[in-house]
């Protein structure tokens, strides 16, 4: 354990008794449960009841007002998180990031590059995929206006950082700092809160027998978050590499009929076919290279 590490996870020392990291995850579980109802509340009421009652047929999330709403979902979690921190632990909310903001805003950085590379990376390989597998969708232009885009984008931006910023600071800052100060354990820190935000992704109607390498895919990936975090002493890396791999899945690269309404260009494909399945293992594989590649490059500077 380096002492990056260790000054992690020290303001996690006090109150992490076993009861109060589940009474802490219940209720956030809660607090997001109760955003996204009151989404379905609130949607109806904000646009036209009767077309999304009789002549809508698009999939939920195939315009740009829908995905703002459920990106929205995450507002309620990210208070909830700070308020559960103060009352259960006494804590204050920043020292989840870490203790030094410049370095996490530094490795935010790093990681956001990180993560664009990445995704050119994914590009290659899928050019690499269609020689292959010729059945492979190929990615078209989506129907959203560049003026509409534009009009969404900053909106956009913002939730979809909410949404990150709530996912990395339950699984990469509460859940992480509060098993290692209790346990010590790499393996148990990081699985536990990996293996909940792995199977919060689980849905077998879209992806149908490919809901398990999506599960597979998201796990191995908070795994990887969670050792990177652990290692450079802060949830810059983890929130830069989020936030880029959202922002491209949502507002640059979409699956149509899939969360689709604010990409600018779409693939046609089959998520519950063999074409999903490759993508799924190939983005496996190269979120595991890249980590091993980081990892060997920062060994002697992070120990």
């Amino acid at each position: 354990m380096t002492q990056l590490t260790r000054d992690f996870h020290t303001p996690a020392q006090d109150r992490h008794e076993i009861w109060r990291i589940v009474l802490g995850a219940v209720l956030m579980i809660a607090i997001f449960g109760a955003g996204q109802v009151g989404m379905f509340v609130l949607l109806p009421l904000l646009t036209d009841i009767d077309g999304l009652a009789s002549v809508d047929i698009t999939p939920f999330g195939s315009k740009p007002i829908e995905i703002l709403f459920i990106f929205s979902t995450f507002i309620p979690g990210l208070i909830g998180i700070m308020v559960i921190l103060r009352v259960l632990h006494r804590r204050r909310f920043v020292t989840l990031f870490g203790p030094a903001l410049r370095a996490c805003v530094a490795h935010f950085k790093y990681g956001f590059f990180v993560a664009c590379i990445m995704a050119f990376a994914g590009l290659i390989l899928g050019f690499g995929q269609l020689m292959l597998f010729p059945e492979t969708a190929v990615a078209q232009r989506g129907p959203l206006l560049i003026s509409d885009w534009l009009l969404f984008l900053l909106p956009m931006l913002g939730v979809i950082f909410i949404q990150i910023a709530v996912e990395e600071l339950f699984f990469r800052g509460y859940l992480l700092q509060h098993l290692m100060a209790r346990f010590g354990k790499f393996w148990i820190a990081a699985i536990v809160p990996s293996l909940i935000f792995g199977l919060g992704h689980y849905d077998s109607l879209t992806f149908g027998a490919n809901a398990w390498l999506y599960v597979m895919t998201t796990t191995v990936g908070g795994i990887l978050l969670c050792s990177v975090t652990l290692r450079t002493g802060n949830i810059g890396a983890a929130l830069g590499l989020h936030f880029a791999n959202n922002i491209w899945a949502t507002l640059t690269l979409g699956v149509s009929g899939h969360m689709d309404g604010t990409s600018l260009w779409v693939l046609d494909m089959d998520l519950k076919g063999m074409d999903s399945a490759i993508s799924f293992i190939v983005q496996t594989a190269l979120m595991i290279a890249a980590y091993l590649i980081w990892r060997r490059y920062t060994q002697h500077r992070l120990g």
